[in-house]
């Protein structure tokens, strides 16, 4: 059975499914090069992308899933439906293909026209998507996210086979908004360099440099569990003044901080720790309540490495996993996987996915476009790993290399194969990236990527991180050699890669780092520039080495640089 997963809203994107296989995922943004792409104009290109590289047809699609999102309003424009979405077949039927006029045009071609289309809540298809990469055949599924449909945050029990939508759990906390509230008190942030999506992203790194004060926690975990009407002034009042005498008597106003002011850094501080012990407690009763070991967060709160620390160690959760994708991008790939489970009448989990394949995050499409002809640019291809040691004697020399192979990432991060990695050893690498490449504040950090045969040598870890999505503390004896990767709080978001067969190139080159000069850790980061998505075709990659000081792009066992 073939399905197509498809989300409209912010971070648009579709997901094609076949025989409970994801075959590929094409996040929107990738395509257009506009960030956070949303919109039902931005799903035909992408449709086509997938199957051009899928060789698959959209005449063999048996069934379309379009994730509501805010864009949709699915569950406001069709009431009736709401059951059908929130119950245990999560899909509400919407009609045919050729006939369909509820919410606007697909716009994919060759589609048969009695194709069934239909509906799947935003949570729902959060939850799905994540239980589908976990593999977990029981979990508390917590999602929680700024806005979606029908709540902000919701928490799941899958168990046998089930997804049941706890509704007791609906919004009882509200955090999205608010952590991004905060966003609109600084200088350095605002609409016109950042999208509103990337709002909290950035705080994040910031909250590190504050210290939590007690009083400020307490009252900031009561705000975190104020109802909707109250949440939802935290976007539309952004004008007045905020928290008055909470940490100092005038409170907090749009533009009436700096990043490096001492009671913002206090404030973000202590809604950070607010954040970590609210989720805790909720996740904590809910996990008991229902006898769950396995956790499984998901949504685009769920990206806050910081508050994932504090439930990696919650007592009692054995295993906690969160998706690369935990934001909207992944909404189209849940979607899929509730269609197809569905159709084939399997659990969610699709038990006959090998964990390799349902654990890559290397669902996206491959390089767009050929390598360019102008004479500004050369393309070689040295024998057997000459390539990757050129990579390798760049990292060394102090320096950096664009690392471009085989098929995308999904999700916000880049994970080796559109990445840019650098030397983590190099004492200015952080502000040259930051303000010469990536263009982005002086306080954010950048990620470390080691192998897991080094990774307890250099870090204290606990529990696998192989998305950036945790974060562990560098081990003192490194914490001076490894100035590029080290946060002001000595932790670094790491990425661990679990074996040489999860990525064999980048896993040769941290080898060759590690036995050539006894520092097996580089610098991973994203290959694009500031506010621009992550690049995916050769003509990004010419303009990348345009307009910046990078040297060369290694893709896949080719060199391309400038003449």
């Amino acid at each position: 059975m073939s399905v197509i997963g498809i989300q409209r809203g912010h971070d648009a994107g579709l997901c094609l499914m076949r025989g409970g296989k994801v075959e590929i995922a094409v996040e929107a943004e990738r395509v257009h090069r506009i960030k956070h792409a949303d919109g039902p104009g931005t799903i035909p290109e992408a449709a086509r992308i997938a199957f051009r590289q899928t060789a698959l047809s959209a005449k063999g699609v048996d069934a379309v899933v379009i994730a509501d999102s805010f864009r949709d309003r699915i569950e406001h424009a069709l009431a009736p439906l709401t059951a059908d979405m929130h119950g245990p077949g999560l899909l509400a039927p919407l009609g045919h293909y050729g006939a369909i006029r509820e919410i606007s045009d697909i716009g994919i071609a060759g589609i048969p026209a009695d194709t069934p289309v239909l509906a799947a809540c935003h949570h729902a298809c959060h939850a799905a998507g994540a239980i589908y990469m976990s593999g977990y055949d029981d979990a508390l599924v917590y999602a929680y996210d700024g806005w979606g449909v029908c709540a902000a945050s919701v928490a799941y029990l899958y168990r046998d086979g089930r997804l049941t939508r706890l509704e007791d759990s609906v919004d009882r906390i509200l955090i999205g908004w608010r952590y991004d509230l905060l966003a609109q008190f600084l200088a350095e942030i605002n609409e016109r360099n950042t999208r509103k999506y990337d709002y909290s992203g950035k705080l994040m790194g910031l909250s590190a440099y504050g210290t939590p004060r007690p009083e400020a926690v307490r009252r900031l975990k009561s705000w975190l569990r104020r109802d909707y009407e109250d949440y939802k002034s935290s976007w539309s009042d952004s004008e007045k003044s905020w928290f008055p005498g909470l940490i100092n008597e005038a409170g907090f106003t749009r533009d009436s901080s700096h990043a490096r002011d001492p009671d913002f850094q206090t404030l973000l501080a202590s809604l950070q720790l607010a954040m970590n012990q609210v989720v805790c407690e909720e996740v904590k009763s809910l996990a008991g309540q229902h006898q769950c070991r396995n956790v499984i967060v998901t949504g685009g709160c769920a990206l806050n490495i910081v508050a994932n620390d504090a439930l990696g160690e919650l007592a009692g959760v054995e295993r906690l996993f969160v998706p690369p994708n935990a934001n909207d991008a992944g909404l189209a790939m849940g979607a899929a996987v509730i269609g197809a489970a569905y159709g084939e009448d399997s659990p969610l989990h699709f038990p006959h996915i090998s964990r390799r394949e349902r654990r890559s995050p290397f669902k996206g499409p491959h390089l767009l476009g050929r390598p360019s002809k102008s004479r500004r640019f050369k393309t070689t291809r040295p024998p057997g790993r000459a390539a990757l040691d050129r990579v390798v004697e760049a990292l060394m020399s102090g320096g950096m290399a664009g690392f471009v192979q085989g098929r995308m990432e999904i999700g916000p991060r880049a994970l080796g194969h559109r990445s840019l990695l650098a030397d983590a050893a190099a004492p200015d690498m952080r502000e040259t990236l930051n303000r010469r490449i990536k263009q982005r504040e002086w306080w954010r950090p950048f990620a470390p990527v080691v192998r897991s045969v080094d990774a307890e040598r250099y870090f204290e870890i606990t529990r696998p991180c192989p998305y950036m999505l945790r974060t562990a503390l560098i081990r003192a004896p490194w914490r001076d050699r490894l100035p590029a990767v080290a946060h002001v709080d000595h932790t670094a978001r790491l990425q661990v890669l679990e074996d040489e067969a999860a990525d064999p190139a980048l896993w040769y080159v941290l080898s060759e780092l590690e036995r050539r000069r006894g520092i097996g850790v580089c610098l991973n980061t994203s290959l694009n520039l500031g506010g621009a998505p992550i690049l995916n075709s050769h003509a990004e990659i010419h303009r990348f080495l345009d307009r910046t000081e990078l040297q060369f792009v290694y893709v896949d066992g080719a060199i391309i640089e400038r003449a």
